[in-house]
């Protein structure tokens, strides 16, 4: 089992492997309010293949702001499918 890590400290993670963080503090409030694993599914793409598939670090310039970009406008589809009737 993979140990607690506060959200500096996954702040500090996402770093070492080499995405860019703007604001740490803005990051660590996104990691807060989303959280790491449901994030982790939209920088997927952004991380490093391999032959087992993808690697844990990321392409260089791999930004922060760009991998959540997307992650209001699916909030925002889903909030507008889940109220249309048919």
């Amino acid at each position: 089992m993979k140990s607690y890590k506060t959200y500096d400290e996954q702040v500090d993670l996402l770093l070492r492997r080499g995405m860019l963080i703007e604001d740490r503090a803005v990051a660590a409030k996104t990691l807060a309010r989303v959280n790491y694993y449901r994030l982790s599914g939209y920088w997927y793409p952004f991380r490093v293949k391999c032959e087992d598939g993808r690697a844990d670090d990321f392409y260089p310039g791999t930004r922060f702001n760009d991998v959540v970009v997307g992650r209001p406008l699916h909030s925002v589809r889903s909030l507008c499918e889940s109220s249309v009737s048919i």
